[in-house]
């Protein structure tokens, strides 16, 4: 009968944590998920903003380099109507100061060519460009001969070939094609400002969906967590009664046994007092 009653507190022990152990085991691998989720929502607010970084970026210098070469169109253009203007002041009043702009396209021409060939090379716009780099430099020479022809003296040979309207030909042309590229720029432009709009809207959704879905798995994790905490608790109540009963149970056990002792006692002392 002891031993029976002795083992019978840590049974029930033992059968109180294996209900408990399976739960918190359970809530601790939850908890670890939590974390991992918590993780994995981390590093795809940072993926999503990276990528949305990276292609704003992209169409912003594609942009940029299409916002050059419409720069470089306009600056022929602009060179050259500068240069025709000033030979013609020129012309009118033989004074040297007036050739000032076709001083300035003769050093930026070729800079403003080269840039242009190398912005369209390998694209549609590589014939037209070409063409007008060609007519430019053929209306920057023709600018420079009747210049030359005028300060020798030679009316007839400059008249003629102002009047012979193959200057104005050759402006033109190179206004034409300035037109189409400026035209073909500005709507790429507008294409890489959506291109851009499109990403920084799909980082703006992408941050705040998963801004979002973080906030739905921390509500989670906090009640999970308030759950393994309320589990604590009742596991350590459970341990307070367990704790109690055995203690009961000691008080009890040893009360008996101080029962038996003196019974004992006493019944030694009267078999004593028998013999004696």
């Amino acid at each position: 009968m002891w031993p029976t009653g002795r083992l019978q507190p840590q049974a029930d022990r033992r059968s109180v944590l294996r209900r408990l152990d399976p739960w918190l085991e359970n809530a601790t691998r939850k908890r670890g998920l939590a974390v991992g989720f918590a993780a994995l929502a981390a590093a795809a607010v940072m993926g999503v903003s990276e990528a949305a970084f990276w292609g704003a970026d992209q169409a912003l210098q594609q942009s940029q380099a299409r916002h050059l070469a419409r720069n470089d169109s306009l600056r022929l253009r602009e060179l050259l109507t500068n240069a025709e203007t000033a030979q013609r002041g020129f012309l009118l009043t033989g004074r040297d100061d007036y050739l000032a702009p076709v001083q300035q396209a003769e050093k930026d021409l070729p800079d403003v060519l080269t840039r242009l060939r190398g912005q369209y090379e390998s694209s549609e716009w590589e014939a037209l460009v070409a063409d007008a780099s060609r007519r430019a430099n053929e209306k920057l020479s023709e600018l420079k001969l009747v210049i030359q022809l005028y300060r020798q003296g030679n009316s007839p040979a400059w008249q003629g070939l102002v009047e012979s309207d193959i200057g104005r030909e050759k402006m033109q042309a190179v206004r034409d094609a300035v037109a189409q590229l400026d035209r073909h720029e500005l709507v790429q432009i507008a294409a890489e400002r959506d291109a851009v709009f499109r990403s920084l809207t799909f980082g703006r959704i992408g941050v705040h969906g998963l801004t979002l879905l973080s906030l739905v798995g921390l509500v989670v994790f906090l009640r999970r967590n308030e759950a393994l905490h309320e589990a604590r608790r009742g596991h350590a109540r459970e341990l307070a009664q367990e704790r109690d009963r055995l203690d009961r149970e000691v008080a009890r056990r040893t009360a008996e046994l101080t029962e038996l002792a003196r019974h004992l006692q006493t019944v030694r002392e009267d078999e004593r007092a028998h013999l004696a």
